[in-house]
């Protein structure tokens, strides 16, 4: 799926977020891509059948990103458009301020 590290990166850059330490920058980052993790969760929990969510759970845990992708694909044949929508709204409530951490 997306590359969080650099979406994350690129938002701070979009927001104007320079005066950070770096370990600072790092704790906003990692703050940034749980959240957007948790979005991404939620929106292939919407899409999945309930008898899919144990199988998806469990890809989770082995951590194979190309396995999991195929499985997703499965049962949701626009995850890449639904992933780009997800970012894309997040990126809007980010850069708007919509309750999420600014730094």
């Amino acid at each position: 799926m997306a590359d969080l590290e650099n979406y994350a990166e690129e938002l701070l850059r979009a927001k104007g977020v320079v005066s950070l330490t770096q370990d600072d920058r790092e704790q906003t980052k990692t703050d940034l891509i749980d959240r957007v993790d948790d979005r991404l969760n939620a929106m292939i929990l919407d899409h999945l059948p309930d008898s899919a969510t144990d199988a998806y759970s469990h890809l989770m845990d082995v951590d194979d990103e190309e396995e999991l992708r195929s499985f997703l694909l499965t049962f949701i044949p626009d995850l890449d458009e639904r992933v780009d929508i997800v970012l894309q709204y997040f990126r809007r409530d980010y850069l708007n301020g919509a309750g999420l951490p600014v730094a």
